[in-house]
């Protein structure tokens, strides 16, 4: 987890899982885990310098320098400063027409004129995660009486104070063993005090020794990787609360100055192995430097380093000082800010969380979820595993889809094809053209009223197309034709029905439907299956007005029975849906580019998490289609849960959605109300001022995420309060997986640990294990309900390509009550409820038997309770005799109907010629005229019959006419047929 050091003690700062945390390679832990030699403190004093007491060259006075803006939340803060009329120092020297001498720094003219004081500075850190817990100072300038300008005067008051870090920091305890050896326990930090104080108490000693007009230098051994990012991201970087003490313009590395120029210090002058701190001072001073990575030590160490001869006359070097503010590049802050988004901390009333600091919530007994009837089982109702007893898949699909519901779509479907009436209207395509086919529009006239000159009905009844009969039975056996073509072809069901009753060798043999009806019976009910009374519909804008009338009767009926087959238990989900449909009739089309389906009918659906059972939907009509609707998260989550029955006795249960319903709205609204339980994504902002009920964690920009490891994630909570002031929790997570994912949950309060993924990568093999948080454990296992559904659905289809929108609406609705129905029978297979062979649906391409199992069952269900070999046939069955079958399994084998049937398919023969007048006729006897046969010439047969010799001679000079006998189908010249074509006498005899 990260935290930022400049916040007020007792702030609500936690932090996260520490095997999540991003490694400390970038310098701003390791660059303070240098192997330092062993000295005492005492010993770092050295004829280089001395400490004596300096007072102030100028009065005591004081007036407040204020901070920056506050920033995160935090309070701000003043320090004092001990000059009436303090004024900034600015960076620019005091006399612009001075030039520097080539070679010189930036600080020449006020290190000749006395102005500059030394600021030995350091600090220690208990980890990238943890903040700094120790600063320490100390002041020294040139001794101005020395004309060389070698010795210095030290000022004796030193500044060393402790930091007490916020509350739930993690401290990355073995880099802290390995350098300074404080942890959270030492009495050091438990006597600490917040950064904020301890940087307020550093300015006023700066206040307190440095004059106004004077300018500081501060010198910081490996600074510009460690102490000065550290002092960067709290003083200089944008919004951050604190600010750098005016005095300090410049900035001194004595590494750098060491490594830069030939000093008597450099590796090829003192042979030095190493540029250590510890060994450098050793070199100076020739004591060794105890208690090394004590912040303190090391600043006196620094002192003597940088007051040695060997070091003082570098310092004014050109490329020794620079300007505090021209440390870092602008790529260099920008990188630093990237790594200050994931360190931003929460904001009240939120609190962060850390592994291992004990917060956890378990909701009560009160909340826990007891179902129904007492039981939290999910599964199929009593009513319905009674059924499976029977082992029948055709009752257990009329519990779902009733008789009532057969009966109302035959009979709106005779209605919509015999007895409606309508008239041709003409119709404009885009271009504003009239197109060749008009469409059929209905009227419908009063008693007494005449009809227009141009009225029919949809469906015309002539010589060759018979009125059918449209019964339950029928669309019953309908239904399971295309239930069977969805399982053979993978949902293409409009190839599948040209394949199965094609006759070509490229056809599909499917007697059993062929058996059941013809291709026109078929087609017919494709064409005029209606499901609504089309002079009940309401005109758009009139009251009562229904975007889904052609269509509300038949999902009323089925879900009301839907509703009633399985118990949901205690997890659900919900989700949007997509029905394939790319025409223009309907204006609430949507195109969500992520889904399988992109363009089509959008569906809000619930469904059991862990079946995918559809326990309801509703469809999205638009935003304004019903006057009055709100189509809000809230509102659509709160219609899906009431409106299905999900909202009696649900106490306890859990919701999972994703991010477009995902709010903090939403998380009170479901518990505050009903007593559920929340899990869900969201997509967060990057609004830096957060409310309240915001989220705690913003948006990371790209250059942020990059900076930290997959793997890595935060979390907060919040304590909220419901009407009654009943207590519960809600969480925030946010995790780096191959992008970033954020989780509002209030199930599973607490800091999380122990949980891993395995994810791919790009250029390994194998799969990786990245840490991740309970609740991407929890949502990853049952929020993919709605899409497990639409998978099944997908592969096995019933829809049937058509214009019509509300024909697509039914087939989706179809293929969820195939579904749920194949789930209860997998749930009867393994309770060992119902006859043994139903367990060949557990085994491998069992959906796609049982697919096929409950059309051809239906069908003959459809045939046994209409016909049953008994009197005439329903017109809409075959009447002729049925094909050859050997399914053993169909109503035809059953009954032996298809028993000693000939295999061998009876060609009759078709005669077509052209007569002289180019009119066509049929027949299938031999004709009086000669006609063309269709094909390439050939010898005249009757010549070849009547000459003797060998079959050359036969051959010789025969003629080779294109006409002759169409039914004989033998070419014969014209002397031959003019003389008596000898065939037609013995077909004659």
């Amino acid at each position: 987890m990260f935290y930022l050091h400049d916040v007020a003690e007792g702030a609500n700062s936690t932090s996260a899982n520490a095997g999540n945390a991003p490694s400390d390679d970038e310098g701003v832990l390791d660059e303070d885990c240098w192997e330092f030699g062993s000295a005492a403190s005492s010993e770092l004093e050295d004829e280089g310098h001395r400490e004596t007491s300096s007072p102030r060259p100028h009065d005591d006075a004081s007036s407040p320098v204020e901070l920056a803006p506050p920033a995160f939340g935090l309070p701000s803060v003043v320090y004092a400063s001990d000059s009436e009329n303090f004024e900034p120092i600015t960076t620019a020297p005091a006399d612009e027409d001075k030039k520097i001498p080539s070679g010189k720094s930036i600080a020449h003219f006020d290190l000749q004129d006395g102005n500059i004081v030394f600021l030995s500075l350091d600090l220690e850190t208990g980890g990238e995660y943890c903040g700094i817990i120790q600063l320490s100072g100390q002041l020294f300038r040139q001794n101005m009486a020395d004309t060389h300008h070698k010795t210095y005067i030290t000022v004796e008051e030193t500044f060393n104070q402790y930091v007490r870090p916020p509350e739930g920091a993690f401290w990355n305890e073995e880099a802290c063993r390995l350098s300074h050896g404080l942890t959270s326990q030492s009495p050091q930090i438990q006597n600490g005090l917040p950064f904020i104080t301890v940087w307020t108490n550093f300015c006023e000693w700066i206040q307190r020794h440095v004059g106004p007009s004077e300018k500081c230098i501060l010198c910081a051994y490996r600074g510009e990787t460690c102490d000065m990012r550290w002092i960067w991201k709290h003083c200089l970087a944008p919004r951050s609360q604190l600010t750098i003490p005016p005095q300090i313009v410049y900035f001194m590395d004595p590494l750098e100055v060491i490594k830069g120029y030939k000093c008597p210090l450099h590796p090829d002058k003192s042979k030095l192995d190493s540029l250590e701190l510890g060994v450098v001072y050793q070199f100076v001073t020739g004591a060794n430097l105890n208690g090394a990575h004590d912040a303190l030590v090391d600043v006196k160490a620094q002192t003597s380093v940088i007051t040695s001869l060997q070091f003082c006359g570098y310092i004014d070097k050109k490329k020794s000082i620079r300007l505090v503010e021209e440390i870092f590049t602008a790529a260099e802050k920008r990188d630093m800010l990237k790594k200050m988004e994931t360190l931003r901390p929460v904001h009240k009333p939120w609190v962060e969380l850390v592994e291992g600091d004990g917060f956890s919530w378990t909701p009560p007994r009160t909340d826990r979820y007891t179902g129904v009837s007492g039981g939290a089982d999910w599964g199929p109702s009593s009513q319905m595993l009674q059924l499976a007893r029977g082992g029948d898949l055709p009752t257990l699909f009329l519990s779902i889809f009733t008789v009532d519901t057969l009966k109302e779509i035959a009979l709106r479907t005779t209605n919509y094809a015999y007895k409606d009436w309508v008239v041709p209207t003409a119709r404009l395509d885009r271009d504003g053209n009239t197109t060749k086919r008009p469409i059929m529009s209905a009227i419908f006239p009063r008693r007494g009223e005449s009809l227009p000159a141009n009225a029919r009905h949809r469906c015309l009844v002539t010589k060759d197309k018979k009125r059918y009969e449209v019964t339950e039975h029928f669309v019953l056996a309908w239904l399971g034709a295309i239930m069977t073509t969805g399982a053979f072809f993978n949902g293409d069901n409009n190839r599948g029905i040209d394949a199965i009753y094609s006759n070509a060798s490229y056809g599909v043999s499917l007697p059993y439907i062929q058996n059941t009806m013809p291709q026109k019976a078929f087609v017919f009910l494709r064409n005029y299956i209606h499901f609504s009374r089309t002079q009940e519909q309401k005109s758009t804008g009139q009251r009562g007005y229904d975007p889904l009338f052609k269509v509300r009767r038949i999902i009323n009926l089925l879900m009301e029975r839907i509703r009633t087959v399985w118990i949901a238990g205690d997890r659900v989900t919900i989700d949007e849906s997509m029905i394939r449909y790319m025409g223009r009739a309907i204006a609430f089309i949507q195109y969500m580019p992520r889904k399988p389906i992109k363009h089509g009918i959008k569906v809000f659906a619930v469904c059991c998490s862990y079946t995918g059972v559809l326990l309801g939907f509703e469809v999205y009509c638009g935003a304004s289609a019903v006057e009055g609707t709100d189509n809000s998260a809230v509102a659509v989550v709160d219609r899906l849960l009431k409106d299905n029955n999900l909202t009696s006795n649900c106490r306890g249960r859990i919701l999972y959605t994703d991010n477009w319903y995902t709010t903090m709205a939403l998380a009170h609204h479901l518990y505050n109300k009903y007593g559920y339980f929340f899990c869900g994504t969201m997509v967060p902002t990057d609004k830096k001022a957060r409310q309240d009920m915001d989220v705690p964690f913003l948006k990371l920009s790209n250059g942020a995420r990059d900076k930290v490891p997959r793997g890595w994630f935060r979390e907060a909570y919040v304590e909220v309060k419901t009407d009654t002031g009943k207590v519960f929790y809600i969480q925030s997570t946010t995790w780096k997986d191959r992008k970033n994912v954020h989780f509002l949950h209030t199930t599973d309060i607490g800091a999380s640990s122990g949980h891993f993924v395995q994810r791919s990568g790009r250029g390994q093999q194998g799969r990786a294990t990245f840490a991740a948080p309970n609740a991407q454990r929890d949502y990853a296992r049952h929020f993919n309900a709605v899409d497990r559904n639409d998978r099944d659905s997908a592969d096995y289809t019933t829809s049937l390509r058509t214009n019509r929108w509300y024909l697509r609406v039914f087939f989706w609705l179809l293929d969820r009550v195939v579904h749920q129905l194949y789930v209860i029978i997998i749930y009867c297979a393994r309770n060992a409820i119902g006859p043994p062979e139903w367990t060949d649906y557990l085994k491998k391409h069992g959906r796609r038997k049982f697919q096929i199992d409950l059309g051809r069952d239906l069908m003959s269900y459809a045939i046994r309770n209409s016909w049953n070999n008994i009197g005439a046939k329903p017109n809409w069955m075959r009447q002729t005799a049925p094909l050859p079958c050997e399914c053993d399994k169909c109503f035809f084998c059953l009954n032996s109907l298809t028993t000693g049937v000939d295999h061998t398919r009876q060609k009759r023969t078709v005669t077509h010629f052209v007569q002289h007048d180019r009119t066509r006729t049929k027949t299938v006897d031999c004709t009086d005229k000669r006609v063309n046969l269709g094909r390439s010439t050939s010898f005249c047969k009757q010549c070849y019959r009547e000459r003797t010799g060998t079959k050359e001679e036969k051959m010789l000079n025969i003629p080779w006419p294109a006409m002759g006998c169409p039914s004989c189908d033998e070419h014969i010249c014209k002397k031959c047929w003019d003389k008596g074509y000898d065939m037609h006498q013995k077909k004659k005899a």
